[in-house]
């Protein structure tokens, strides 16, 4: 093994170890000290340890360095790291680097300035501060055209004025898998925990976490600035000016993830996401603050499915959601948000605005505050039935345009509980009916200054007949103008619904099992009362996501192959069948 730092030069390469096309293995060496070169250009690379790594068939293993790498000649300076300049067919393996300084005009890391060819670093770590004005910054690697980050850790600032800043890597073009990020990162655009960003449609960030607080001001996030996400987390708190997210600045996938940070920015700023075209399976929690278009899990976003957000929204202007700011040409299905809202205009308890093709069996339960199109639900659709199959529960209040589910209406097999207050055009479902609500009910109270005011509604088109109803006790309101005002009593009896199907959308497919037996849930208990033993005992008696019922019997036909249709059987004939069946089996001890 060398230690020390060795001189060891070429006319292209500066190192500790001078090691170019050569095949062979460096092992347990280290280097400390200053390397330092006043007429340095584009073609020098210059590391702690090695200069250039080109070895095809074997690698750098268990190496450190701690020394400071300075290129500061007059030409476009690039290709610095704490370890290696730039490394291409090499694979680094459980080393670490904690230069105290470094420096080029471009491509400078922690471990390694540019990275290519099929290159790998795996289990390796930095401990460093960085504060450089360059583009291309990294805690491991500064830019990487082609190679792998597998294992690695970063505990560092990294702080820069330029772009594609990240606390591994600042630009990737490849995978990065099982990392962490610790610390602070603070640049311009492109800006990530983990990285600034990660190009190319089948490349991306997995397994990976990052706690890191990122600065930036477009494209930012706790995790990365921008790119691909699967299977990771973010903590960190985030804030910037546009396409903010707790976990991707502007993600295009995003699967398994969630972020749980402080998100604040101005446009596009969201609790996960600012803007992404694909998210599933995904949650965000925390506070999310910003401008416009801002939501609890995205700013913006097309195709969102099985997500939910939960914590406070603010926004000091428009399109503003608990789930999502702006939804578009997409669906958003099977989510539902638990976020408080507070924004001016287009404000919705799980969307701002939605003008996509659908949004499906999803819900929002949290308070709603706004000026004008202002919903429980939604603030404003375009002027077509989007929703169907969904619900809020939420108070709202706000001026104009304000609804329980909607400000503008747009809705099918839908209804809202929620008590609602403003000014003008102000329902339990709608503040005015502009989009079409057909098999649709309200409860809440309805109060209003202004006398555009309805129970469920103020109606826009005469020719809507809806089939939809509400609540006129509860509501204080008695018109008809968008739906039948109904008595309680009336409003719990399913006799009152005409044409509603009860046998499919009203039934109880969606009814939530049980996640253990109650005999159990009391043996446990009794188990505790009768010892009492000093200290707590943790029994985990249910599971996120619950599932229904529907989706069991789906999962049962899936592991059993089973094809024949399983048909839905009402609740007007399973009851007596299970009354009949009871009666018949408490006799014999059934």
């Amino acid at each position: 093994s060398t230690v020390g730092l060795l001189a060891g030069t070429s006319s292209y390469e500066f190192g500790g170890i001078g090691l170019n096309n050569g095949i062979g293995r460096i092992e347990n060496s280290s280097a400390q000290g200053y390397i330092y070169n006043s007429e340095a250009t584009y073609e020098v690379y210059s590391g702690g340890l090695v200069g250039l790594a080109n070895v095809m068939n074997d690698s750098i293993i268990g190496c450190t360095a701690k020394v400071s790498v300075i290129h500061n000649g007059n030409n476009n300076t690039k290709n610095v790291g704490g370890l290696i300049g730039r490394m291409s067919n090499t694979t680094v393996m459980n080393c670490s680097a904690s230069p105290d300084t470094l420096y080029a005009k471009e491509n400078v890391g922690g471990i390694v300035g540019l990275m290519d060819g099929k290159s790998i670093i795996i289990g390796c770590s930095t401990n460093c501060e960085l504060n450089l004005n360059i583009n291309y910054l990294g805690g491991i690697a500064g830019r990487v055209d082609n190679g792998k980050l597998i294992d690695c850790h970063t505990d560092s600032r990294i702080i820069s004025s330029g772009d594609y800043i990240g606390g591994l890597a600042g630009l990737s073009a490849d995978t990065i898998s099982n990392c962490s990020a610790n610390g602070f990162v603070s640049g311009r655009n492109y800006v990530g925990g983990i990285a600034g960003s990660i190009s190319g449609t089948s490349k991306g960030c997995y397994y990976s976490t990052s706690t890191a607080t990122v600065q930036g001001q477009k494209n930012v996030g706790s995790l990365l600035g921008y790119g691909r996400a699967i299977d990771s987390s973010a903590s960190g708190d985030v804030s910037g000016d546009t396409n903010v997210g707790g976990l991707v600045g502007y993600g295009t996938t995003i699967e398994n993830s969630f972020a749980t940070g402080h998100v604040s920015g101005k446009k596009y700023v969201g609790g996960l996401s600012g803007i992404s075209s694909t998210v599933n399976r995904c949650h965000a929690e925390g506070i999310v603050e910003g401008a416009s278009y801002v939501g609890g899990l995205l700013g913006a976003g097309s195709m969102v499915d099985s997500c939910y957000a939960s914590g406070t929204v603010v926004a000091t202007a428009d399109t503003v959601g608990g789930l999502v700011g702006w939804h578009q040409n997409g669906k958003i299905t099977r989510c539902h948000s638990t976020a408080s809202v507070t924004g001016r205009n287009i404000v919705g308890g799980l969307a701002g605005y939605t003008g996509a093709i659908a949004i499906t069996e999803s819900s929002a339960s949290g308070t709603v505050h706004g000026t004008d199109y202002v919903g429980g639900f939604l603030g404003k659709s375009k002027d077509a039935v989007v929703a169907s199959l969904c619900y809020a529960t939420g108070n709202v209040d706000g001026n104009d345009y304000i609804g329980g589910f909607s400000g503008n209406g747009g809705g099918y097999n839908c209804f809202a509980r929620g008590s609602v207050n403003g000014n003008n055009y102000v329902g339990g479902f709608a503040g005015e009916v502009q989009v079409r609500s057909t098999y649709c009910y309200s409860t809440g109270t309805v109060t209003a200054s202004e006398e555009q005011v309805s129970g469920f509604g103020v109606k826009r088109y005469s020719n809507y007949e809806s089939d939809s109803y509400y609540d006129m006790e509860n509501s204080g309101q008695s018109d008809a103008l968008g739906a039948q005002p109904r008595p309680t009593f009336n409003m719990k009896n399913k006799w009152n619904y005409e044409k509603w199907d009860f046998d499919e959308t009203w039934g109880r497919k969606d009814t939530i099992k049980a996640c253990i037996y109650v005999k159990e849930l009391v043996r446990f208990m009794l188990y505790r009362l009768e010892h009492h033993e000093q200290g707590v005992e943790l029994y985990n008696c249910c599971y996120e996501p619950a599932y229904t019922i529907e989706h069991i019997v789906q999962a049962m036909k899936k592991v059993t192959e089973l094809t024949q249709f399983v048909p839905y059987i009402p609740n007007a004939l399973i009851m007596p069948a299970a009354y009949a069946a009871q009666c018949l089996g408490s006799p014999i001890g059934i």
